[in-house]
């Protein structure tokens, strides 16, 4: 309906025009009545109307109504806005974010920071090619301990990497220079170690070889290490006087083990490598060893002034005063350990394994205190014992 004063549209059942603040006449009601007649059976939503309010108080609340919806439009709009920046910044991070750490780590390897930039391409796992570039991180690494010399860790590394680039050449070219290292320090094992490995990867790893073993094949027959000089020696052969050293050492290992005196056996000959040992009544608790020195003539071996011969399996030993024959018992080189003396402490057992052995007599007193025992030995020597137990020894 039609304010009378103003003649603006108005709301239906309006007490006051929104505008001009004019109150509704009858006739302006029963327009309205009119109009709603014709709405029929879809009437317009009514409003509740306020009575007794002051005309401008009542246009003042209209703008507000007027104005609501377009502020309500307004924060939808801002509230999307804000939504929409941060998707935009969220993006943004999750796109910047590996990027900046990617560059740092081509940062860390163009400074040579290799741990600092295999860590860093590490934790970027799959992204563009940060695997690749793991691994020419790690290759770089041992290259550079090639060059400082570090051959050892380079060689590890180097394993690591498997197939990358040339990885295998590195791998033999590092254990050729550490080889050579090992050669100079005057390491022939473990220069021998290196060059076995990569026999083929110079012309001069070959003599070189030869000249590891060579050299320590003399240090192993020196140490009497003779097994171990045999291989030496063979690997070195026609190099210098390598085969007067394997004949030398065909002779020597013939007399290495233990022989034993072939009539009464209390007497025993144990030789391992340079060393000699006599051992006196080898089988009983009087047992004594003596150790010596040897030396290699001809055939034959010299100690003490005494000569030492291979007589097809037999041991003979040529003195001023006759021969003695012994043949061999074992391979092993193990010396019997003279027993101990007897002693105060010492149990029952340990007391029969002494040195005196097993007494010829025991005198033995049972009282309620416990039991006495008193062991007796040829030359007046005798041991006193307490419920098992080394109290007193009399010589």
């Amino acid at each position: 309906m039609k304010c009378d004063s103003c003649g603006k549209e108005i709301v239906m059942e309006s007490v006051f025009c929104n505008f001009c603040g004019t109150k509704v006449t009858e006739s302006n009601e029963a327009d309205a009545a009119e109009a709603a007649e014709k709405q029929g059976e879809n009437p317009a939503p009514s409003l509740e109307i306020e009575q007794d309010i002051d005309p401008e108080e009542a246009l003042v609340i209209s703008k507000k109504k007027l104005k609501q919806p377009k502020k309500r439009k307004r924060n939808v709009l801002i509230f999307v806005g804000v939504v929409a920046i941060f998707v935009i910044a969220l993006g943004g991070y999750q796109f910047l974010e590996p990027y900046m750490r990617y560059h740092k780590a081509e940062a860390f390897l163009d400074n040579k920071e290799y741990e600092l930039a295999i860590a860093a391409f590490a934790e970027l796992e799959d992204y563009k090619d940060a695997p690749q570039m793991l691994q020419e991180s790690k290759y770089q690494y041992a290259v550079n301990d090639m060059k400082i010399g570090s051959y050892e860790i380079a060689i590890e590394k180097f394993k690591e990497l498997q197939n990358y680039k040339d990885s295998k050449k590195q791998i033999d070219e590092s254990m050729y220079q550490l080889g050579k290292q090992y050669f100079k320090d005057k390491k022939h094992e473990q220069a021998i170690a290196m060059f076995s490995q990569v026999l083929e990867y110079k012309k001069d790893v070959r003599q070189l070889y030869v000249e590891a073993n060579y050299s320590e094949g003399k240090k192993q027959y020196s140490n009497g290490h003779f097994d171990a000089a045999a291989a030496m020696f063979g690997n070195s052969k026609n190099f210098k006087d390598s085969k007067d050293y394997l004949n030398k050492l065909s002779i020597l290992t013939e007399f290495q083990g233990t022989w034993e005196e072939e009539d009464y056996g209390n007497k025993q000959i144990i030789i391992d490598g340079w060393n000699f040992y006599t051992v006196h009544f080898p089988h009983s608790h009087e047992t004594k060893s003596f150790q010596w020195g040897y030396t290699l003539e001809g055939n034959d071996l010299k100690s003490r002034n005494i000569t030492y011969q291979r007589k097809l399996d037999k041991l003979v030993a040529l003195e001023i005063m006759g021969r003695d024959t012994f043949v061999k018992i074992s391979n092993s080189v193990e010396v019997p350990k003279a027993k101990p003396a007897p002693r105060v402490g010492m149990t029952e057992y340990e007391a029969q394994n002494s040195n005196w052995g097993e007494p010829t007599d025991i005198n033995k007193t049972t009282t309620q205190n416990g039991v006495s025992e008193q062991w007796v030995y040829d030359g007046f020597k005798y041991i006193y014992l307490e419920d098992g137990v080394v109290t007193k020894i009399e010589e």
